[in-house]
């Protein structure tokens, strides 16, 4: 009887995964020769416009010319990076937007930055988390 009740629930958790999918595809994949991770916004804010689209990016640690780099939109991929005991603090900037993004240990980001436009100074603000580090 228990092997039989084994196998009913080994097939019920299969179809459960089947189901409900694999991981959620981002649309972004980073260069795999490199130390990167895939980061998501949770909400974005512009001036006093905000939004909640979920749209992702990659930062890497260290790519192809040694140095970190950071493929958010708006921003220079030029980034300097120092590292803290409880995060890592990439400066970027000679983009559209400069700014300082926050990566913390729990993967979770923080991002603050400005931009020059016709209207003036412009404050950038961003939350949202990173997948692990993908690493070579």
């Amino acid at each position: 009887m228990i092997p039989v009740v084994m196998v009913i629930v080994i097939v019920l958790l299969a179809i459960i995964a089947m189901l409900t999918g694999g991981p959620k595809d981002l649309g972004v994949v980073g260069n795999p020769a490199y130390p990167h991770h895939i980061c998501t916004f949770d909400s974005y804010c512009a001036g006093n416009e905000c939004t909640k689209d979920e749209d992702s990016f990659v930062v890497y640690l260290e790519y192809e010319d040694g140095n970190p780099r950071l493929e958010m939109p708006g921003t220079s991929t030029s980034t300097t990076m120092e590292r803290f005991d409880n995060r890592i603090e990439f400066k970027t900037s000679g983009g559209e937007i400069s700014g300082t993004f926050v990566l913390l240990r729990n993967r979770k980001f923080d991002f603050i930055g400005s931009a020059v436009g016709d209207e003036g100074t412009v404050e950038h603000f961003a939350t949202g988390s990173c997948l692990r580090l993908h690493t070579p």
